[in-house]
């Protein structure tokens, strides 16, 4: 039994020291078209932040924090989709398109503070674990140009546009307040608990289990990077490195019944990195898994508040980032 295990290691050995051409298993390196259909998982977490505005209500400093939102999805289900062409010798197109098919487990908690001064800690905080992930969806476009090959080894720039959108809203939710009187401490159906004027988070209760923030974003991103390659028998390993100082990016928040926010973003900055390792099953079918990360940096830029049913608009400097991470597994062909 051993000898046969020995046996059959030097074969498998052998096998995967033989050139690519001869094993027929690198994937069609010279077919027009290529197709990859994956699905995975995917976190991601995104924070909106409201800064404080010259001349608040609150007394505030500012630039204080006044307000900052963490929306957060765990496990959502996603499907991709990939066509690559390869159109002229050495250059590649690639299009993607994702969707999140399952909603997966979402979180979202606002903290407020009404003066930093006063209140160090926070003066309100809501927390919604009913937070769904709606409308989402992601689209890159992108360009390689062969610069570097040698022995398995290669080397593409890559130049690209991503389109990134996505949807959350906020359930129902527990909530802590800071009210100067018993009266504007009515929230819900159920009346909240009140702890008397004067204290620090003194009204404590529950939202009705109804839609009460949502929250949709934008990001328009143009980036290069570069595209490590490396073949060896039945197997191809990729990893890309991109990045962008120039992304531009719109988010809206919603309160239900109170105000509409509206913020702008440029220059925000973005890097991504994915990973992916293939093992040929035929010449023209290959099995990958997935690894990708992209991240958003905190970039501050315009809001502008519009109370619903009339009211003076407000504008304040606002912040947004965003980071998502997904493993995923799927299956590329190569078409002829």
């Amino acid at each position: 039994m051993a000898g046969r295990t020995l046996c059959i290691s030097f074969a498998l050995a052998a096998l995967a020291c033989q050139p690519a051409d001869a094993q027929q298993t690198i994937l069609a390196a010279n077919a027009l078209f290529d197709l990859s259909v994956s699905t995975g998982v995917m976190s991601m977490s995104s924070k909106e932040i409201v800064y404080a505005a010259r001349g608040n209500r609150y007394g505030s400093p500012a630039g204080a924090l006044e307000s900052r939102l963490d929306w957060r999805t765990r496990a959502a289900g996603t499907a991709a989709l990939t066509l690559g062409v390869n159109a002229l010798p050495r250059t590649r197109l690639e299009t993607s398109l994702l969707l999140p098919i399952i909603g997966g487990d979402g979180k979202m908690t606002d903290v407020d503070w009404l003066n930093p001064a006063t209140y160090p800690r926070w003066s309100d905080r809501s927390q919604h674990p009913d937070t769904r992930l709606g409308r989402a969806f992601t689209l890159d476009l992108k360009a390689l140009r062969r610069v570097y090959e040698s022995e398995g080894f290669s080397l593409d720039a890559v130049a690209g546009l991503r389109h990134v959108e996505q949807q959350w809203t906020a359930y129902g939710g527990r909530f802590v307040y800071t009210e100067k009187t018993r009266g504007a401490c009515d929230y819900g159906a159920a009346p909240p608990v009140y702890l008397g004027d004067g204290v620090p988070r003194n009204c404590i209760g529950a939202f009705d289990p109804v839609a009460q923030i949502a929250f949709r974003q934008r990001f328009e991103t143009p980036y290069l990077g570069l595209r490590l390659g490396y073949a060896v028998g039945r197997w191809a390993l990729s990893a890309d490195l991109v990045g962008s100082p120039f992304v531009v990016a719109r988010d809206r928040d919603l309160h239900v019944g109170a105000t509409v926010f509206d913020d702008q973003f440029r220059n925000q900055k973005m890097l991504g990195l994915t990973a992916r390792a293939g093992y040929a099953l035929a010449r023209n079918v290959q099995f990958f898994l997935e690894a990708d990360s992209q991240s958003y940096f905190l970039r501050k830029g315009l809001g502008v508040s519009h109370p619903i049913g009339g009211g003076r608009a407000g504008s304040y400097t606002a912040g947004l980032d965003l980071r998502a991470q997904r493993l995923s597994a799927g299956v590329r062909l190569a078409l002829d």
